[in-house]
């Protein structure tokens, strides 16, 4: 372990309004550190070398307090926990079955796939540490003589009656099909299961009682679809019928509890269609809106025919939920300023100081200013706690392209129980579909290198410095209260990187647009992703990497469809509403390892948009910065009238001089282009982009997000800066921007 963090905590909610309540829930690894708590603003949260320093401003009055710290576990991975039968369909004898798809047989160790009980009570239905199918019932273990294979589906019963325990095995597809199945018998006593809960995907740990809170072991990775449990074992016919169909035969008395894992896809529910209604929850988060085995091809979306989604995808590393006490909580003085704040922890002794960071806005429907700056939460949290940087270069170099990694990503890689990010894979190689907020989000901490919410506080501290009044959204109220959170504002400022959207985000940002709205657009690669809201859980997003973009994994076959609402995921662009439409600029290219400048273009000289370049002196912009040395940089955008720039929109600058690691983004290439790289590239550019809109309105577009690091060089006395400062203050006025004859 290379860092010496110490206090670790997170906020809930994220976001609150002034009146309003958030609660600080905090762990101490040392298991023992006092600390004291204050209330700071966030001015700027960059303390990489060579950067403009932490800046803070204490709030008096609230806070101050003293706190001992307690170290609080985490724990990780999935399952669903099931009512047990009634008391009067309790019996020893039983038959349990289910089809399962196991994603990593051969983990060494056991996964269970049903339980009733744990250890040597009762019975489980599992596979064992070399990939066999294995089967307990009290102290006798059955096993099957071959190995599982990884990615097929297989269906499984484990049944007990008159003294005798049977463990059977069938593929259920063209191969391996005869080549493992199998009936297994041996004698065995008696199951004792009256009382111990019954599990899919983990059994349950010696304390049973702590199952509701996630603790669990023998973690399943894999699909189980149609998990069934009847009373005594089954005829033949009944037998033949489940393993021809999955499912049990209705008519069947000795049904005790049959989950249809197709109902309530969206939920955390496990509903149970058997006599007695055992409806099941999911604990920590698994994967829904997966294939099944009956899954064919002919329909790609889960709401259209649920059946061929019939299945649940459990993981070793799931995560939905810390379920950290609270250690305090902090009212919001009514008349606080919004903005980025924090919890600031200051440990007595050694140990660094940590700031938990949340978001203060106007109460709702009121507008202190007439500028918003919008957090980018839904961002946030799709980088969260992630782990691909350290993951990646333990395989191998990354090629090609430049990564950081330093303490706190070591930090969190020797640390999985804190759970990953969408840009992750899971331990079985599928990828990470959830990201919640109920954790320390790593992506939200001071000190880090300026990526996330570290690097929007350049914004945040260059409004300060310009003494320019602004209030903070996000985009969780955007997306939980729509177009009523940007209609107070005149001119709306994104971050560097507002990259994931909901589709109710995006339509209430044009609605405002529609009526007159400003937008400066102060990042790169943004408008990139649609993303979901849980309907009932906003503390978790969903992202579903569908067909092209930029990413680390891609969505499976069939299982492109948000599990919380059913939408289709994946790139705006693909899905006919490009960046481009709303913001001008769209993604083009990545490259990590230099910035460089803009060369602004004969359209910067036209009268509809001189006004920008006031105070400017030359024909390069932004030749400096803290991130390569440059304003355009690390992900650029890009003008195009073919995805919805719109015609008399004016490109007024575009940069050049790109290195071969500037590579263009996967939705961008065809073959007709021969090179990729900004090398030899001309597709390869960041634009400055500017166009009037409806009723008023207009947009303005940097395409980098490098462009916000810039804004600090020489005390903010630099061309990026000036021409920030244009446009602020020219989008805060009232005066309408009128619209061009068309072209």
């Amino acid at each position: 372990m290379i860092c010496d963090y110490d206090l670790l905590g997170y906020p809930d909610p994220l976001c609150v309004r002034a009146g309003e309540t958030v609660r600080i829930h905090v762990s101490s690894e040392d298991g023992g550190t006092r600390y004291r708590a204050d209330l700071v603003r966030v001015i700027c949260g960059d303390e990489t070398p060579g950067g403009v320093g932490l800046k803070e401003e204490l709030v008096p009055g609230v806070l101050g307090t003293l706190h001992q710290g307690r170290r609080k576990s985490l724990h990780i991975g999935s399952y669903s926990l099931l009512p047990t039968p009634p008391a009067a369909a309790e019996t020893a004898e039983f038959t349990a079955s289910c089809r399962f798809f196991p994603t990593t047989p051969e983990l060494g160790r056991r996964q269970v796939l049903m339980a009733r009980g744990a250890g040597q009570d009762g019975w489980s239905l599992a596979i064992d540490a070399e990939g066999r199918l294995e089967g307990r019932v009290g102290q006798t273990t059955l096993r099957s003589p071959t190995r599982l294979l990884a990615r097929y589906w297989f269906q499984a019963t484990l049944s007990w009656s008159g003294g005798k325990a049977r463990l059977t095995l069938r593929a259920l597809q063209r191969f391996p099909a005869g080549q493992c199945d199998g009936d297994w018998n041996a004698a065995a006593a008696a199951p004792a299961v009256a009382g111990l809960p019954l599990t899919l995907a983990a059994e349950a740990s010696e304390d049973a009682a702590a199952l509701p809170r996630g603790v669990a072991t023998s973690h399943y990775n894999g699909k189980i679809e149609a998990p069934c449990l009847f009373t005594g074992e089954l005829a033949p016919d009944a037998r033949a019928r489940l393993f021809a169909t999955g499912l049990p035969p209705r008519d069947e008395s000795s049904l005790l509890g049959a989950w249809d894992l197709a109902e309530d896809i969206s939920g955390s529910r496990v509903i149970d269609t058997g006599p007695h209604a055992l409806h099941g929850v999911l604990v920590n988060l698994p994967t829904r809106g997966v294939t099944s085995a009956d899954f064919d091809g002919t329909v790609q979306a889960w709401t259209v025919r649920p059946a061929h989604f019939a299945a649940v995808h459990f993981h070793d590393d799931d995560f939905e939920d810390a379920r950290w006490e609270p250690d305090f909580e902090i009212r919001i003085p009514d008349d606080l300023p919004s903005g980025a704040y924090a919890a600031r922890l200051t440990p007595e002794g050694k140990g660094p100081v940590e700031h938990v960071v949340f978001f203060v806005a106007p109460p709702r429907g009121e507008g202190r200013n007439p500028v918003a700056f919008l957090a980018s939460t839904a961002t946030y949290m799709a980088y969260a706690t992630p782990h691909y940087s350290t993951d990646m270069a333990e395989m191998e170099p990354k090629r090609g392209t430049w990564m950081t990694i330093g303490a706190p990503e070591v930090f969190v890689h020797e640390r999985r129980e804190l759970g990953l990010s969408p840009y992750d894979t899971h331990s079985d190689g599928s990828g990470v579909c959830y990201s919640s907020r109920l954790r320390p989000l790593f992506a939200m901490r001071i000190r880090q290198r300026l990526w996330a919410f570290n690097a929007d506080t350049h914004i945040l501290e260059w409004l300060h410095a310009e003494g320019i009044g602004y209030d903070l959204i996000t985009d969780d109220h955007l997306h939980a209260e729509g177009p009523s959170v940007l209609a107070p504002y005149r001119c709306v400022l994104t971050g560097t990187h507002p990259e994931y959207w909901t589709t109710r985000m995006l339509d209430s940002l044009e609605a405002w647009q529609a009526k007159g709205g400003r937008l400066i657009y102060l990042g790169g690669n943004g408008f990139y992703w649609r993303v979901a809201y849980h309907p009932e859980k906003p503390w978790l997003i969903e992202v579903r990497r569908a067909e092209s973009g930029a990413r680390y994994w891609e969505t499976e076959p069939g299982e492109a469809y948000h599990s919380f609402t059913g939408e289709y995921g994946g790139l705006w662009r693909r899905l006919g509403r490009a960046p481009q439409r709303v913001a001008a600029a769209g993604t083009i290219a990545t490259g990590f390892d230099f910035s460089s400048y803009y060369r602004l273009t004969p359209e910067a000289r036209d009268p509809r948009a001189a006004w920008i370049f006031e105070g400017v002196e030359g024909e390069i912009v932004g030749n400096h910065g803290l991130i390569g040395g440059g304003a355009a940089g690390e992900e650029i955008d890009c003008a195009d009238v073919k995805l919805g720039t719109p015609p008399h929109a004016l490109v007024v600058g575009r940069s050049e001089g790109h290195t071969r690691y500037m590579l263009l983004a996967p939705e961008a290439m065809t073959s007709s282009i021969a090179n990729h790289s900004g090398e030899e590239n001309p597709e390869v550019r960041a634009e400055l982009v500017f166009h009037e809109g409806p009723a008023g309105g207009a947009v303005f577009a940097v395409g980098s997000i490098a462009w916000a690091h810039s804004l600090p060089t020489n005390g903010h006395d630099n061309d990026v800066a000036q021409i920030t400062r244009n446009v602020v203050l020219r989008f805060a006025d009232p005066t309408p921007f009128p619209m061009p004859p068309a072209p």
